[in-house]
């Protein structure tokens, strides 16, 4: 009767080891990420200097499986946060931008390098002696905020990196 428990609990173990491994797609990248500044402008007026600037992420993946990944489509969202001069409260609401690349292979450990679209980034600081009646801060500025990346192969979704890692308890993929 004892033999009997083992093999039953060494088949169940084996099958709740077997699940995730059959499951799996086999497939691993290493995701790094930086946010890159493309292009700015500054005006300087009489009570504020004022500055665009456009940036996006350069992102670098990395095949770390031991076998070429084909057809690859990565989707990602580029989140800003948006900083509205003379306000005195933030709006806490982000701002999406959408994206995607195709690539026909991937080969085992190489690396393939994007950009993701670019987003303008605005500020507004106010000049020396000068503030807002309402009390608010005297610089604004819009900022990055985060990225968020589907890695899909043959159709199947294979992984998924997001950064930071706060971006899935305040966002939804599919929000608009």
């Amino acid at each position: 009767m004892k033999f009997l428990h083992v093999i039953c609990f060494n088949l169940s173990l084996a099958l709740l080891i077997a699940a995730p491994l059959r499951a799996d797609s086999g497939y691993s990248f290493a995701v790094t990420r930086e946010s890159k500044k493309l292009d700015g402008e500054r005006k300087e007026k009489s009570v504020t200097m004022q500055t665009k600037d456009v940036w996006a992420y350069k992102v670098t993946l990395e095949n770390k499986s031991f076998k070429d990944a084909e057809n690859v489509e990565i989707k990602y969202l580029v989140f800003m946060k948006p900083d509205a001069a003379g306000e005195r409260t933030r709006d806490e609401k982000l701002v999406r931008k959408e994206g995607s690349i195709k690539v026909p292979s991937i080969k085992n450990f190489e690396k393939y390098t994007f950009t993701t679209e670019p987003v303008t980034l605005t500020g507004v600081k106010l000049q020396p002696g000068w503030s807002y009646t309402s009390g608010a801060n005297a610089r604004a500025k819009d900022s990055m905020s985060g990225l968020w990346l589907r890695i899909f192969v043959n159709g199947q979704q294979v992984m998924e990196d997001i950064n930071p890692t706060w971006l899935k308890t305040k966002e939804t993929w599919d929000a608009k």
